[in-house]
């Protein structure tokens, strides 16, 4: 048996336990203060410690104020305390808790190797996740009141609709891709210059039906073309009605900028769909 993580929670000084069942093994208990260490040979704490067994495949070891439980590469929670069910993984079995009862099953190991269609699924999946992270907190705000929210609402569309290529080849075609979505209206004649190292955002500022003066502008500027993909952007920028925003960019020579441009309401409760406004490239 491997050793057994029991993370606990004492009134000040909260003290991880790496505990081995078989006892002639050495116990390290450690305060995460760093402060001093103390080092355990040849004892079973047998006066605080309860014996578990799970199905009769793992024996864990829990001490009265367990939070946490993690054996090996799997992890799992209490969710009710010593009493309650385990909810999680912890090696290859997973527990879990569904109508007040709890369950664990073994999990199972898939032997076959994956399909073509596993593969490309596969594939399509991390280069809409790569192209999206750098965007995590914008997008969190720009999806926010869709039925598929957050992250998981951009790369359902990216996964729809932008992307481009050979199935174990493909790329995000970043005019395709929208990092906000809802029902709020653009301005019209939204574009956007470079000035300096400032992109400069204009839109008239006629105020269309089903907008208010003082929604506001969210500008996004995106450099794919780094080793680390950057991406500038503000979620509160200027007012409709104001009809100019300024983004601040890294303005190197050369850096290419795809340019995205949304609305949202005042009070945040409902924003427009994005439109891509293309790539500047930075002189």
């Amino acid at each position: 048996m491997g050793i057994i993580t029991l993370s606990i929670a004492l009134p000040h000084s909260p003290i991880p336990i790496l505990y081995s069942p078989f006892g002639s093994q050495q116990t390290q208990i450690k305060h995460t203060s760093n402060t001093h260490r103390t080092h355990i040979k040849h004892t079973y704490f047998t006066d605080i410690v309860w014996f578990i067994s799970v199905c009769g495949v793992y024996d864990i070891f829990l001490l009265p104020s367990v939070v946490e439980i993690k054996r090996n590469k799997g992890m799992a929670r209490l969710a009710k305390g010593i009493n309650g069910p385990i909810v999680g993984k912890v090696g290859t079995v997973t527990g879990s808790h569904r109508n007040g009862k709890g369950y664990i099953k073994a999990n199972n190991v898939r032997t076959a190797p994956q399909t073509e269609n596993e593969l490309v699924a596969k594939e399509r999946f991390a280069t809409a996740h790569r192209f999206l992270k750098p965007l995590l907190a914008y997008i969190r705000k720009g999806f926010l009141h869709q039925p598929k929210k957050g992250f998981n609402g951009a790369k359902s569309h990216t996964l729809l609709h932008a992307l481009a290529g050979e199935p174990m080849n493909s790329h995000v075609d970043p005019a395709m891709v929208k990092i906000s979505e809802g029902e709020l209206p653009l301005s019209e004649n939204l574009s956007v210059s470079q000035r300096g190292n400032e992109l400069v955002f204009t839109w008239d500022t006629e105020i269309p039906e089903g907008a208010k003066p003082y929604d506001q502008l969210m500008p996004l500027a995106y450099d794919v073309s780094r080793t680390n993909p950057k991406a500038y952007y503000n979620t509160t920028g200027a007012f409709r009605n104001s009809g100019t925003h300024s983004l601040e960019v890294w303005a190197k020579s050369g850096s290419v900028y795809h340019v995205y441009a949304a609305f949202t309401a005042a009070d945040r409760s409902v924003n427009s769909t994005s439109v891509y406004l293309g790539t500047i490239e930075m002189n």
